[in-house]
């Protein structure tokens, strides 16, 4: 699993070094409390600092201050990208999945090393327990974002998801959307969200399907034919949001599929 996840911190924070923030017009999160002017000053040594701290990470060197220094980058990298005035969800799960990696590390290491009474919280290995956790995290971002669609929209998110094609399209037409897309994706997606937008009930159906998929995600951690199960629909959902918003979330997918899926089962 160390795999999956350094493949998904590196594909963040090469992203972020593609397209840097340019300043911290709308400060979110910990730029709120603190000025993170000296991260864009020091944005290309926090992706190098990155990548080597995911070396050592697969390499299993110092696997806690890996971590620690993983988080540090990814969350810094990604709050300031999101206090540019646009906040992108897309590399979220990834600074969310190392730092509670990171914890899960710290407290496997205070349980074996000083019996400190937290053995109900890990497993039999270091590594185990940090994917354990990781898994745990991972369904209540999903249950969260779905629980959040209802809240947000007092229930009516099916209703009004022929309206969330509306803005896609509208999104297509920005200026962040033609630099960063080709355009003949765009016009793929375009031309798929014009031929659904005359059928409202089959696109409340779609989104009904991802919906549940996300409210659903808790019951994976029942079993892991279940879990594997809820990995599937989960890319299956940002498979569709692909095809339909241009909103791929590569790293997302790589993390379900590390955790939830767990290619590397089907080899044991």
């Amino acid at each position: 699993m160390r795999g999956g996840l350094a493949v998904a911190v590196l594909w963040t924070v090469q992203s972020l070094e593609t397209f840097p923030p340019t300043g911290i017009s709308a400060p979110v999160g910990l730029a709120r409390l603190v000025s993170f002017h000296w991260v864009l000053r020091s944005w290309k040594w926090l992706v190098r600092l990155a990548v080597v701290a995911v070396v050592a990470y697969l390499l299993g060197l110092f696997t806690p201050w890996a971590l620690l220094c993983m988080s540090v980058c990814v969350i810094c990298l990604v709050t300031a990208a999101s206090s540019d005035g646009s906040v992108t969800q897309g590399d979220h799960l990834v600074a969310i999945v190392v730092l509670v990696q990171f914890a899960a590390v710290v407290v496997w290491n205070a349980q074996s090393r000083w019996h400190v009474g937290l053995g109900r919280y890990v497993v039999g290995s270091q590594d185990a327990t940090a994917a354990w956790w990781s898994i745990q995290a991972i369904v209540a971002v999903y249950f969260t974002s779905g629980l959040t669609k209802l809240l947000r929209t007092h229930g009516a998110w099916i209703d009004l998801s022929p309206g969330v094609l509306v803005s896609a399209l509208s999104r297509l037409e920005t200026a962040q959307a033609v630099v960063t897309t080709r355009y003949a994706k765009r016009r793929r997606v375009e031309q798929l969200v014009a031929r659904l937008l005359p059928h409202p009930a089959i696109t409340r159906l779609l989104f009904a399907g991802g919906l549940l998929c996300e409210l659903l995600a808790p019951i994976g951690l029942l079993g892991e034919n279940i879990l594997l199960l809820i990995g599937v629909a989960l890319i299956a959902l940002h498979q569709m949001n692909r095809r339909l918003l241009l909103l791929p979330c590569v790293t997302y997918q790589v993390i379900v599929l590390t955790f939830l899926v767990n290619i590397p089962r089907f080899w044991r």
